[in-house]
């Protein structure tokens, strides 16, 4: 994909608002166990990210912070803006419902990697240069929680979401192909994606199978 497409732009073309059968499904089957946010597909792509010669996408376990869907019919993105996350990135911290500030290893690490490849001593250039996204395109917390509950990092994303996340829907495939972000091939984008599974951030890498990854 030669063009440079905004943020908005990419979410809009790629997802069509997580409206189809499948979303559908594992909203409804879900709903009655768990609360569950907004989805939040690709949060961030920095506007020097398309140009660049080393493409760096730095990808998280799931969205963060984003209000309560209380239907399937409320399809709103959730509102993660793109001043939160560089605010996380430049400060290497998150920020809870309280505004509490808390190191974040992630975006430490997200920082650190980004500067020192793409532009030493210069992490406001760097953040411009990379683009942000999750592997869970929603998250879930305890039944009926509140909209505090959603910006506490006590992962809660159940197993049967997250299949159908990675496995069924492939966003995160969709987003690394589709965007070319240092994938050279079908069996590339697998390992990228497969790497950053195991038993411990809420996805066991033995129970999830891809079985095919198309490039849009």
């Amino acid at each position: 994909m030669g063009e440079n497409l905004s943020t908005k732009d990419f979410r809009d073309r790629l997802y069509g608002g997580f409206k189809d059968k499948t979303c559908e499904k594992c909203f409804e089957t879900n709903i009655n166990k768990v609360s569950i946010s907004q989805p939040d597909p690709i949060p961030y792509i920095g506007p020097n990210f398309q140009q660049d010669k080393h493409r760096l996408m730095f990808i998280g376990i799931e969205t963060y912070c984003n209000d309560p869907r209380k239907s399937f019919s409320q399809t709103e993105y959730g509102k993660f803006p793109t001043e939160t996350i560089k605010e996380y990135f430049i400060n290497r911290s998150v920020s809870d419902s309280k505004e509490r500030k808390t190191y974040s290893p992630f975006w430490g690490w997200v920082n650190s990697i980004s500067t020192d490849i793409l532009s030493p001593g210069n992490p406001e250039e760097a953040f411009t240069r990379i683009a942000y996204t999750n592997l869970n395109k929603c998250q879930s917390r305890k039944k009926d929680a509140s909209e505090e509950d959603f910006c506490e990092s006590n992962y809660r994303i159940t197993e049967e979401m997250s299949r159908n996340c990675i496995q069924k829907q492939k966003w995160v495939f969709k987003e690394i192909t589709a965007k070319e972000v240092d994938a050279k091939s079908e069996k590339h984008a697998r390992e990228l994606a497969y790497s950053l599974l195991g038993s411990t951030n809420g996805v066991n890498r033995n129970k999830v199978k891809i079985e095919s990854v198309a490039k849009e």
